[in-house]
């Protein structure tokens, strides 16, 4: 049994849940993984097996991507507590002297201080916006064609700000 909750600890209606074995890394496609949908008072209910330790994440419009949270079975109700939704834009700026291109595509990968891939993605527009940021230090690596990289550290604490920009100079 589990809850999905606001910061305010009020229950998240219609929340996608996703439930699957902790030894995965990743969620994969017949593993054991289950879904559910949060009720009106932001309950769920999944089957795990006894003594094996699960990761479940609840997904939800208007609230940032929260990274799974690993439980028990054994341990009771299971409590997940949504972040509002905040975004990130980002500005590239071609280094003094570089050749560097102000046009897309644009690769780029958000990646927290664990060192694990949070938010991947692709933009054909620049500036872009990498949207449903969770608070968290972060770097930033970004590619723009054959010959643009760069990469920008950046902390995002959704108590001061709902909309952060960077800047990354390219070379």
């Amino acid at each position: 049994v589990g809850l999905v909750v606001d910061e305010a600890d009020k229950p998240v209606a219609g929340a996608k849940v996703t439930c699957w074995p902790s030894d995965l890394a990743r969620p994969v496609a017949y593993c054991g993984m289950q879904h559910q949908t949060s009720d009106e008072e932001g309950r769920f209910r999944v089957s795990a097996a006894r003594g094996q330790p699960w990761n479940v994440i609840a997904l939800q419009k208007g609230f940032a991507e929260p990274r799974p949270l690993h439980c028990n079975p054994e341990d009771g109700v299971v409590r997940i507590r949504l972040q509002p939704s905040t975004s990130l834009q980002v500005r590239l700026r071609a280094r003094p002297g570089s050749k560097g291109s102000s046009e897309g595509p644009v690769q780029y990968f958000l990646v927290d201080r664990h060192k694990d891939v949070v938010i991947p993605g692709f933009s054909n527009e620049i500036p872009f916006t990498i949207p449903s940021v969770a608070d968290g230090d972060y770097n930033l690596f970004v590619l723009l064609g054959q010959d643009g990289y760069g990469e920008a550290a950046l902390a995002f604490d959704r108590r001061r700000t709902r909309r952060m920009t960077v800047e990354v100079e390219l070379g």
